[in-house]
């Protein structure tokens, strides 16, 4: 047996655990540390997940209100169709009776129409106001021409049909009929 051999092997194998120990310390710190940040990241992501969820519910209350904002505008368009339809009527009613200016309503109807035109304008609804005044193309759809001695070029001889603003919005467009000059004036 050589006694120098043996003792190197032990020396060395000594050396050996030691770095196994040192080593095997260094990696249980690294787990450790490595575990730490997980429960951190797994916490970090747990409050994530919640905002997340939190976000999504505020989308689908916004995307709600989005929904019952469309339905009540719907709605309130409906009404202000059917309010036009009732308007035109009643506007109809009223342009007869001024024809007949010997009629005992033509007052009574000039009256109702006004009082009604007041009425409507409270809530936002009023109506476009036209004859004797320029054209023009966002307030008017222009059906027909005809000759007017007394109005100038391209102002409105007559309203056939009123139109009407929603809150400063057309909502519909007077059909009218505008001047145009006689052959001989061109």
């Amino acid at each position: 047996m050589d006694f120098h051999k043996e003792l190197q092997k032990i020396i060395k194998e000594s050396k050996s655990s030691e770095s196994i120990s040192t080593g095997s310390s260094e990696v249980s710190i690294l787990y450790e540390e490595f575990n730490m940040n997980l429960k951190r990241s797994d916490k970090r992501q747990m409050e994530i997940s919640l905002m997340l969820e939190e976000i999504s519910e505020n989308v689908q209350q916004i995307n709600d209100l989005n929904c019952e904002q469309e339905n009540q505008i719907k709605n309130e368009e409906q009404i202000i169709n059917s309010l036009l339809n009732i308007l035109d009527i009643v506007e109809d009613f009223y342009l007869l009776s001024v024809k007949d200016s010997n009629s005992s309503g033509c007052s009574e109807a000039e009256t109702l129409w006004n009082s009604i035109l007041k009425k409507i304008s409270v809530i936002g609804l009023n109506r476009i106001y036209d004859e004797k005044t320029p054209s023009d193309i966002r307030l008017n759809t222009i059906v027909g021409t005809d000759y007017d001695d007394y109005i100038s070029k391209g102002h409105i001889i007559k309203t056939l049909r009123s139109g009407y603003l929603y809150k400063d919005k057309v909502i519909r467009k007077s059909e009218v009929i505008v001047c145009k000059p006689r052959k001989d004036n061109e």
